[in-house]
């Protein structure tokens, strides 16, 4: 903080001062506190400080004249290097909630006790606004490298919550479901795979509650596993501040899972007719 308001002074005083004036203050006010240059050396310690202030104005505005999407973009390619390269130290501030979040999901994962698990790491927050050719890209790797009979996500509501990063989940989830079954899509991210199935996450209608889930199609006891569950929530402690929340759906839904079957590759197309109501 205090670099950054000497900073700011520095630029404000000599970008709002006539040059004269920063000469004959380093000239003949200098030697007042004992500090005395010949006069060259006077005039080319004004001109750098002069120069030095405007040039330091242009880089600060470059620096925010760089779009968000710009900036996010290039936090990505440094994570991307984080990956290849885990022992590189942050070098940014930013990263810290990254990192928090990976050790939370680590911590969920040896809990639930999957055999297999991968994050790709897009940052929290701004998956709805990352570039999706690229996201698209390495949800279509990750389906090719498991090769799974059936994909799990979030409905397109978000699943309730309606938070954009879950709603682009469902988007992407949805996109590499498709692509990764074609064989000229992406053709460097593996070998086509094409996955039978995809569900969304359901949840029966609540009518005291604001907000929405796709309607149940399949159900699945996991009443054997729910301490488990409430387990592996109590790692994500950045996602605290919807602990009541879980906990009153862990309550309400007794030991279930709901699904909403989206794609099915097997279906029959049925017969013409109405609408049930």
């Amino acid at each position: 903080m205090a670099l950054s308001g000497f900073a700011r002074f520095y630029t404000w005083f000599f970008r709002g001062t006539p040059l004269l004036i920063q000469l004959v203050v380093i000239y003949s006010g200098l030697p007042q506190l004992g500090i005395k240059f010949d006069v060259i050396t006077c005039a080319l310690v004004g001109l750098i400080l002069n120069e030095a202030a405007y040039l330091a104005e242009i880089v600060r505005s470059g620096f925010m004249a760089v779009a968000a999407g710009q900036r996010e973009e290039s936090r990505q390619e440094y994570e991307a290097v984080l990956r290849e390269h885990p022992d590189s130290a942050p070098a940014y501030e930013g990263l810290g909630r990254i990192h928090a979040d990976r050790g939370e999901w680590r911590e969920a994962v040896k809990i639930i006790g999957f055999t297999h698990a991968r994050l790709l790491e897009w940052p929290d927050g701004v998956l709805a606004t990352s570039p999706a050719d690229r996201v698209t890209a390495d949800v279509v790797e990750l389906i090719r490298e498991i090769r799974p009979d059936a994909m799990c996500t979030f409905g397109p509501e978000g699943a309730g919550s309606e938070h954009d990063d879950h709603r682009a989940a469902s988007f992407y989830a949805v996109r590499g479901f498709h692509r990764a079954a074609l064989a000229d899509q992406y053709p460097d991210r593996g070998s086509p795979h094409a996955a039978a199935r995809l569900f969304f996450n359901a949840s029966p209608l609540l009518p005291d509650l604001p907000f929405v889930a796709m309607t149940p199609t399949h159900t699945v006891d996991i009443l054997e596993f729910q301490d488990r569950k409430a387990k592996a929530f109590e790692c994500h402690k950045t996602q605290f501040k919807d602990r009541d929340r879980f906990y009153q759906m862990l309550e309400r839904r007794g030991g279930k899972e709901y699904f909403h079957l989206a794609i099915d590759r097997g279906a029959s197309v049925p017969e013409a007719g109405d609408l049930p109501l």
